[in-house]
């Protein structure tokens, strides 16, 4: 497989920006003030994301992982 259908594909499968309201909601019901998700949000929804308020970091955890959270 060439790179380029490997990204065609990763783009395909990204999670959606409904996705991800939905787990910041359920977060936030379990009184949490922010969430951590997934490894890769595309700059556009982080865009949108930020528009509505939220502050959106990368950090990489314990085990070398890259994450986005979210907080609010």
């Amino acid at each position: 497989m060439k790179a380029s259908e490997a990204k065609r594909i990763s783009e395909e499968n990204e999670v959606s920006l409904e996705e991800i309201f939905k787990q910041i909601e359920q977060s936030a019901s379990n009184r949490n003030r922010h969430c951590v998700l997934f490894s890769y949000v595309s700059p556009s929804k982080i865009g949108e994301i930020i528009s509505e308020g939220y502050k959106v970091s990368q950090f990489t955890d314990p085990m070398g992982m890259d994450l986005i959270k979210i907080e609010w």
